[in-house]
């Protein structure tokens, strides 16, 4: 993996842990969780994720839509995998909880709780596409059925033409 991406990677887990004590200190009505604002997770966003699209992107190449995430995130274990499901999840929850405080109480202070949940879920997906890349190497392997579909490992199936592809292995193009 490019010497790039690798800080990218290591910037989003610091970004994520920042994320998890923003969230915590924002149940806790503690604004200020680092001694300063901490918007500034905001726009760490947009220095991380755009590795990670690129990174994600090219993972996901040759996949059907429907398995983006599966694609990119094949190279994480599987309780990284729960962990990303579960944030998201997390994150819908977050937001609709946060909108009706926001609605009932009109405190600005429930701000920090609404948002950090977002933060939760871009920083952890950043650095799990990351991590996933670095764990799959040039020779990553990619079961491709007769019409060049290309098929997650441990699948039998194409699920774009329904082919039978069994144990047909070639090297990804």
């Amino acid at each position: 993996m490019h010497k790039v991406f690798k800080i990218s990677m290591y910037i989003t887990l610091v970004g994520f842990f920042a994320s998890i004590i923003a969230h915590v200190c924002g149940f806790f009505d503690i604004v200020r969780p680092f001694g300063l604002p901490a918007w500034p997770l905001h726009f760490g966003i947009f220095v991380v994720m755009p590795p990670a699209m690129v990174i994600g992107s090219r993972l996901s190449k040759g996949f059907p839509k429907q398995q983006v995430w599966q694609a990119m995130l094949r190279g994480c274990p599987l309780w990284m995998k729960v962990v990303f499901y579960f944030l998201f999840a997390y994150m819908i929850l977050n937001f609709f909880g946060f909108m009706i405080l926001e609605n009932q109480s009109g405190n600005e202070d429930n701000y920090l709780k609404g948002v950090s949940g977002h933060w939760l879920l871009f920083y952890y997906t950043a650095y799990a596409v990351l991590y996933s890349a670095n764990n799959i190497t040039d020779n990553d392997v990619v079961i491709k059925c007769s019409r060049g579909h290309s098929v997650l490992p441990g699948h039998k199936y194409c699920s774009e033409c329904g082919e039978y592809v069994g144990n047909k292995i070639r090297k990804r193009s």
